[in-house]
């Protein structure tokens, strides 16, 4: 009988297929239809077809680069990736702020006010030139001398009276004024070649030709750069031995153009700080997402303390009392951490019994009407002594996560009776205009603070003017005190007291109001192995491990 059946078999079949039809045909569509899908979107499948190298990484983020030269300090994130690719640093520092070995292994501290430092033998330049003490020198010296004689933002601002000496080939010493407790950032910096650009004029130093090509010592080295993007090719003569020997990094001018790049399966990495911005990943089952909390940066509104409406702290305090921080994230649609003050809560020197401004739309009032405004029952909105609204202006960068954010900012004060006009600008206004002008009533932005708690940079009243940090103008005698000799102490627990007094002291005069700590989300293959994006301080130190990225296929 089973001899039969499997005899006959296509008379069965055929009969089976004539009593079922048309669901029969129904379900082999679907059936076959998945395994179209399966082939289409299998990152197994993909990379068998195309034959894809598996030592070479694409990634790809909407911007440019601006700058190669990483003597100069930048907040564009596409430069400060480029940076970690191309160039080593000095030293590197960890998570606390604690020394880790880089082009310098070893190191010595004299005295307070001494630092001897070995140098690695045997590293080279991309061009195959020795990497040697003078290189170091050099560096330093030239940055410092950018900051001080030429008002350049260079790393050598943080890095004024300290004096660097070469002893041999591969031994240096520095010599501070005084005892410094964020040392060892300051000297955290990549390094450029000295014999490539010691005969550049430093009066046009930043925009040389010489940094069209750009030559550094670090993992990678530059095949090309151009309008598109940069290739990189592993630096065979590094110390470090990456798997992933080439490394293509692609610009694209707005989402829309990197979705297609996605849905084309052209991409590795995507690094975003809006997610939503990214389409339709849960149709591309090969990717994989990573996150992390920025805690180092800061969301800020800076009040321009220099005007006089802005000089009153209770003024700043009434505008601060108006914004709802948890909704603002909520209905911008914004991933982040609240922030409460100027020192992240990673921090060592937090002040955790610190008491925020938080949302009071009542005490706002109760202000407002102390200082004299009268509210208008028909418009709503606040008047000044001569009849006019309560009018402020907001600068920022023009981003759609700033203007969502600057949305739902003017919706609050609108609420709270004061019109808020928003300023949009571009890259270039902001760095070249709005920051060296100071020309702005309230800006929104983002700051990056260094590991270590001080921030003399950012609330001293000696750096007010461009192109120091004192963005708000902010100027208390107490607060100078504070910074002053708290970052010229090494004594943790006095350092510690002297930063939760300055935490309370700006809190409650309110130069800027605190918004959130943004997180960073990595879009990756899910066959990169290797990726750690834990504990980091800026997007670009998750190529910290690069040499240890690999593909698992």
């Amino acid at each position: 009988m089973l001899r039969d059946f499997f005899w006959n078999y296509p008379k069965y079949f055929s009969k089976f297929i004539g009593s079922t039809s048309p669901l029969f045909y129904i379900f082999v569509a679907i059936f076959l239809g998945y395994f179209v899908y399966f082939g289409f979107t299998s990152d197994f499948v993909r990379r068998f077809v195309e034959g894809q190298d598996t030592t070479v990484v694409t990634e790809a983020a909407v911007g440019t680069l601006l700058s190669t030269n990483p003597m100069y300090v930048t907040q564009n994130s596409v430069d400060r990736d480029f940076y970690a690719l191309v160039y080593e640093r000095f030293i590197e520092v960890d998570a606390s702020g604690e020394p880790i070995a880089s082009l310098a292994f070893e190191w010595a501290k004299t005295s307070d006010l001494e630092y001897l430092f070995k140098l690695r033998e045997g590293v080279v330049w991309h061009d195959n030139t020795p990497l040697t003490a003078d290189d170091i020198v050099w560096n330093f010296e030239t940055s410092i001398f950018l900051a001080e004689e030429f008002g350049e933002d260079t790393y050598g601002r943080a890095l004024e009276g300290v004096k660097i000496e070469k002893i041999d080939d591969y031994t240096l010493r520095f010599k501070l004024e005084e005892t410094n407790a964020t040392f060892w950032e300051a000297i955290s910096v990549y390094m450029i070649p000295k014999h490539i650009y010691e005969n550049v004029s430093l009066n046009n130093f930043a925009l040389s030709k010489t940094n069209t090509n750009p030559i550094g010592c670090g993992v990678y080295k530059v095949d090309s750069i151009s309008q598109r993007g940069f290739a990189l090719s592993v630096f065979e003569d590094h110390w470090l031995e990456p798997s992933i020997k080439n490394y293509r990094y692609l610009f694209f001018e707005n989402y829309d153009d990197l979705n297609g790049a996605v849905k084309n399966n052209e991409v590795d990495i995507i690094n975003t700080f809006d997610l939503d911005k990214v389409d339709n990943l849960e149709d591309y089952p090969f990717y994989k997402i990573k996150e992390s909390v920025l805690y180092n940066r800061q969301k800020l509104i800076f009040f321009n303390t220099r005007r006089e409406q802005f000089s009153d702290a209770e003024f700043r305090r009434a505008l601060s009392f108006l914004i709802d921080n948890e909704k603002l994230l909520e209905v911008a649609g914004i991933e982040g951490v609240l922030a409460t003050g100027p020192i992240p809560p990673t921090s060592w020197a937090f002040n955790d019994s610190l008491e925020p401004l938080e949302y009071g739309p009542d005490e706002a009032a109760e202000i407002f009407e102390s200082l004299g405004y009268e509210r208008d029952s028909e418009g709503g909105y606040y008047l000044t002594d001569d009849n006019k609204v309560l009018s402020l202006s907001m600068s920022f960068f023009d981003s759609e996560l700033n203007q969502r954010l600057v949305d739902a900012l003017t919706e609050m004060f609108r609420e709270g009776g004061v019109l808020l006009r928003s300023r949009p600008l571009n890259y270039e206004q902001v760095m070249r205009e709005i920051l060296p002008t100071r020309d702005f009533e309230l800006l929104l932005y983002e700051i990056e603070v260094a590991t270590d708690p001080d921030q003399y940079n950012l609330w001293h009243s000696l750096r007010i003017d461009h192109p120091m940090l004192n963005i708000s103008g902010y100027d208390y005698s107490r607060v100078d005190i504070l910074l002053e000799r708290a970052r010229i102490s090494l004594d943790k627990e006095e350092r510690k007291e002297d930063y939760f007094l300055f935490q309370r002291y700006l809190t409650d005069d309110a130069p800027v109001t605190f918004l959130y700590h943004p997180k960073v989300f990595f879009i990756l293959n899910k066959n990169l192995e290797g990726f750690d994006a834990k504990d980091i301080s800026s997007p670009s130190d998750r190529y910290g491990n690069v040499h240890e990225w690999y593909w698992d296929i």
